[in-house]
């Protein structure tokens, strides 16, 4: 990034030139099938090795334990959801016709004892952690497209508290890129004709609310899908972690 202190990242920021580059090659083009493949590719040495460091306790079962083991890729879809096709998965299910519904209020009570939305977040983290905790040994690195959706996710949050008619809240030019698949560059270049922006820390900042209405304009952009029910709007803003710009 150019301007790290205008492209703040909301989660995480590739420390190298490497990590940036990787990072950057899927922003607008990221698929589900594109995430899970970057998941595979940069776990298969860890997953590969893992197998001689565990010890399994009963000998009888072990040839069958070590066939079934593999990746869970749960959390990650779940953020690829809502991140990316704005579709709120954590509180929602399909229906046997292929319909997204809400919830049931008691499964959502179960969801909230069961599943926070940092919960998720940490499981995302740790998945990285794990592609890259052996990397002198096996070669491990990061899922950079896991990092870009747990961005997009956190931008999101952003409009959609906004919507729900909590506190507002502001993006970073970086955040607003995410969401409309575009390079940071291309959106500064915009903010000031097109966007209402302000200075928040040092930082170019733009509202939510100016956020959405500008980019349900953009072809890369994928509108939320919005919680009806007061129940599920409580439990969404009880699970889902924003991570502010505060004005002042």
């Amino acid at each position: 990034m150019e301007n790290k202190k205008e492209s703040r990242y909301a989660f995480y920021a590739p420390p190298t030139e490497y990590g940036r580059r990787s990072y950057e090659a899927f922003i607008g083009v990221l698929t589900r099938d594109k995430m899970l493949e970057d998941m595979r590719e940069n776990s298969e040495d860890f997953m590969d090795a893992v197998h001689s460091v565990l010890l399994v306790k009963s000998p009888e079962r072990k040839h069958a334990y070590l066939a079934d083991f593999e990746l869970d890729t749960y959390a990650a879809e779940l953020f690829y959801s809502y991140g990316v096709e704005g579709v709120p998965r954590f509180l929602m299910h399909y229906t046997e016709d292929g319909t997204l519904v809400e919830d049931k209020p008691e499964k959502v009570e179960q969801m909230l004892v069961l599943q926070s939305f940092d919960d998720l977040c940490r499981t995302m983290r740790s998945y990285n952690e794990l592609f890259d905790s052996c990397e002198e040994s096996w070669g491990g690195r990061k899922a950079y497209s896991l990092i870009v959706v747990m961005n997009m996710a956190s931008a999101r949050a952003k409009l959609d508290f906004s919507y729900y008619g909590g506190e507002e809240q502001y993006l970073s030019v970086h955040e607003v890129a995410l969401l409309a698949g575009m390079k940071d560059a291309s959106v500064r270049n915009v903010v000031h004709k097109e966007l209402r922006a302000k200075s928040i820390s040092g930082m170019t900042a733009i509202a939510a609310k100016d956020a959405r209405h500008w980019l349900q304009n953009r072809r890369k952009f994928k509108s939320s899908t919005y919680l009806n029910s007061p129940t599920h709007i409580e439990a969404f803003k009880d699970m889902v972690t924003v991570n502010c710009l505060v004005d002042g």
